[in-house]
C-alpha cells in the first residue's frame, strides 16, 4: 500500500490513494472498517463552492482509521486471493490466424 504524505510546508498533499482492496469489509475487519468509512465521510462531504483536495485532506485527517483498517484488510486479502491456476498445456494452444491470401 502507499503512504499518505503531508508536510505542512508542501503547497499540496501528494500519495493520497485507497487501497486497491478499498472498499471491501470483511466480517473480521468489520470495526476497522466501519470507523475508517464513518471519518472518511464525514470528513469528505465536498463543500458548496468546491474544494479539489476534499479526499487528500479527509484521507490526511483519518490517517490512523486508515492505517488500522489498511492493516486488517490487508492482512486479510493476502490470505484469500485465490491461488493463480495455470491450465494444462492443451488449452494454451494458440492457432495462428490463416495468411491473408494476396489477390493480384
Amino acid at each position: 500500500t502507499r503512504e499518505a504524505s503531508f508536510s505542512p510546508d508542501d503547497a499540496t498533499m501528494t500519495d493520497k490513494t485507497l487501497p486497491d482492496f478499498f472498499p471491501l469489509a470483511p466480517k473480521q475487519c468489520a470495526g476497522q472498517a466501519d470507523k475508517f468509512f464513518a471519518c472518511f465521510s464525514e470528513r469528505g462531504v465536498q463543500p458548496e463552492e468546491g474544494d479539489a483536495e476534499a479526499g487528500a485532506k479527509a484521507l490526511e485527517a483519518c490517517a490512523s482509521t486508515l492505517a488500522a483498517y489498511e492493516k486488517c484488510v490487508g492482512r486479510w486479502w493476502r490470505r484469500n486471493q485465490p491461488t493463480p491456476y495455470r491450465v494444462p498445456e492443451e488449452y494454451r494452444q494458440f492457432h495462428a490466424a490463416a495468411p491473408a491470401s494476396s489477390s493480384s
